[in-house]
């Protein structure tokens, strides 16, 4: 389940902050804090170099990101895809939606 809100949190890290490979350093140094709070009141600790190497796996492959998303979630039990829909509906909140947020979230949420 920590893999999964973390993988979340970098969807919306990305949008949030315009991270590509180019800045995302400066990014992580600049916006990091805030999803770090935001994960810990999911009980989720996560550290920078965590989070960092789930950036890399992103900036590496957005579609297989999601994919990778995508398949934690068909193996999930009810309970924790209530929860990760909480977590989603949090986030989008807070965070920043633009269309391809939208569209990354609309791909997760039809498998919860």
């Amino acid at each position: 389940m920590n893999d999964l809100l973390l993988a979340v949190s970098t969807l919306c890290f990305v949008e949030h902050y315009g991270v590509s490979s180019d800045n995302a350093q400066v990014a992580l140094n600049g916006g990091f804090e805030f999803y770090q709070d935001f994960l810990k009141d999911y009980g989720v600790d996560v550290s920078l170099e965590d989070f960092s190497d789930s950036l890399g796996s992103f900036l590496m492959g957005p579609a297989g990101f999601v994919s990778m998303i995508n398949a934690m979630l068909n193996d999930m039990k009810q309970e924790e895809k209530d929860l990760a829909r909480q977590f989603i509906a949090d986030l989008k909140l807070k965070g920043n939606s633009s269309n391809s947020l939208v569209l990354y979230f609309q791909s997760i949420e039809k498998n919860l």
